[in-house]
């Protein structure tokens, strides 16, 4: 079975918009009719990372994958009630509906979405945890035999250029000797040369968005690739994936 997980821009459900039968239209369908996709829209990288290993590991069927990572200012966040926040630097939306009412929070979600903001999210720290996601997702299939491919969905997150994050590195910001970052800045180094970058379906230095655009291919209103664009984008990942 292959597995696709990302934002919307795997999940694609604004494609609702164009056509009631999006669902066999758009790429991940043109790709594999017979597919599962665990992409959500709005979806942090925390969240894509959780439910792909969740799937690998509690006995999914999985032989392969696709991955589009999404920008690194997104989080979700755990809730007391058990559910799960997920945040965007501008908005924050609960999984559940029942639980949207923040009936069932000791702290609303807008109460909580501005304190991780403000006292809680780093860019620095985000951007290491995606290089950790990559890697982890990318050894959980190498063991198990699981084609593995990944692309960056509409931000590079400057993935190959680490030091351009490095204003947000604890060590930067509070001054400390500077040979405390040069080894959180080599770790992190050491970390990018264990991605296999042959793998990714377009350069880590760009990403599906700007390659539509590129390619002058019709946006949807809210910005995702449309309806007309989507063959385009199934042939060119099928060009780069099956040869």
């Amino acid at each position: 079975m292959i597995v696709f997980n990302g934002c919307s821009f795997v999940e694609q459900s604004h494609l609702e918009m164009e056509s009631l039968d999006w669902k066999s239209l758009y790429w991940p369908a043109l790709i594999a009719t017979e597919h599962v996709n665990l992409a959500q829209s709005g979806a942090s990288n925390t969240r894509i990372w959780r439910t792909t290993i969740d799937h690998i590991h509690s006995g999914g069927d999985c032989t392969e994958l696709y991955i589009g990572w999404t920008n690194i200012g997104r989080e979700e966040l755990p809730t007391a009630n058990g559910d799960i926040l997920n945040c965007l630097p501008f908005s924050a939306t609960l999984n559940s509906a029942d639980a949207a009412k923040d009936n069932d929070l000791y702290i609303s979600a807008t109460e909580l979405h501005k304190h991780w903001y403000k006292h809680h999210h780093n860019d620095w720290l985000s951007y290491e945890r995606l290089l950790d996601y990559i890697l982890t997702i990318q050894d959980a299939c190498a063991v198990r035999n699981i084609e593995c491919w990944m692309f960056n969905s509409w931000d590079t997150n400057k993935l190959r250029i680490p030091r351009q994050l490095l204003t947000q590195n604890f060590n930067v910001l509070n001054d400390r000797l500077p040979w405390r970052w040069k080894k959180d800045l080599e770790r992190v180094e050491n970390k990018i040369q264990n991605i296999n970058f042959d793998k990714w379906i377009w350069s880590p230095n760009t990403h599906l968005l700007e390659w539509a655009d590129s390619n002058n291919l019709e946006r949807e209103p809210n910005g995702h690739p449309a309806l007309s664009a989507q063959r385009s984008i199934a042939d060119y990942i099928l060009q780069q994936t099956r040869g």
